[in-house]
């Protein structure tokens, strides 16, 4: 059930992605609770000169793509997707690493975790390295490389991907211009 005060938090989008605001990356509980071990920020070049960061916390791992305007961020899907991927890749036992094809494609991760309980039954999904993606709000830009990540992932459309985000994080917000960048990025 989606309340107003959820845009405060972060919602799962995938079973090793978390998509939310600065404030859940602050949130120490939150992330010990998800087992998150990456934040990944998606910010203006002006936040990141200022030095705005998620709270340092041991075994975290911090990663940001910093882009100067939303037109930069095409470039940097792609970025972000290997780094969601290794991270992912990193915290799986050593015998399952060595069985997926490298380099991982996410195609090939989504498979793997669509496989994974009837080659194994009974045995849950080993979780991997869980990231949580954020921007300031939580709703624009890192909503945009969410929603990227999920088309390659699900070999989606634009459409399909943003309406998978939007139905997990009620409050995003895909205007026009990132609508139309998402579209463009979806024959790459």
């Amino acid at each position: 059930d989606w309340r107003y005060e959820s845009r405060r938090e972060a919602q799962q989008i995938l079973p090793h992605l978390w998509l939310g605001p600065l404030s859940a990356a602050r949130n120490t509980a939150f992330i010990a609770a998800q087992n998150i071990t990456l934040l990944l920020a998606v910010r203006s070049s002006m936040t990141a000169k200022a030095k705005l960061l998620a709270n340092q916390l041991p075994g975290i791992r911090y990663e940001s793509i910093d882009v100067s305007g939303n037109q930069e961020l095409i470039a940097q899907f792609q970025h972000a997707t290997d780094i969601i991927d290794e991270h992912y890749l990193q915290g799986l036992p050593s015998y399952i690493r060595q069985a997926l094809p490298l380099p991982l494609s996410g195609r090939d991760l989504y498979a793997f975790q669509k496989r994974y309980p009837t080659e194994h039954p009974g045995q849950p999904l080993p979780q991997g390295g869980r990231t949580l993606l954020f921007c300031e709000s939580g709703n624009e830009r890192s909503a945009s490389v969410a929603a990227a990540y999920v088309m390659q992932h699900l070999s989606g459309s634009a459409v399909q991907a943003i309406q998978m985000v939007q139905s997990r994080r009620f409050c995003v917000c895909f205007d026009d211009p990132m609508k139309w960048l998402l579209s463009s990025y979806e024959p790459i």
